[in-house]
């Protein structure tokens, strides 16, 4: 249906959905430092 050169999805570009994997993965570090096991 597209013939766009994207690898992962055809709705946005491979660099920007990169991009948000990125910054999710960015967030759940600083997440991960600040709620410790035994915080919970």
């Amino acid at each position: 249906m597209s013939d766009s050169k994207n690898n992962y999805l055809d709705f946005i570009t491979d660099a920007h959905f990169l991009q948000c994997i990125s910054n999710l993965h960015q967030s759940y570090l600083e997440a991960k430092k600040e709620f410790t096991k035994s915080k919970y």
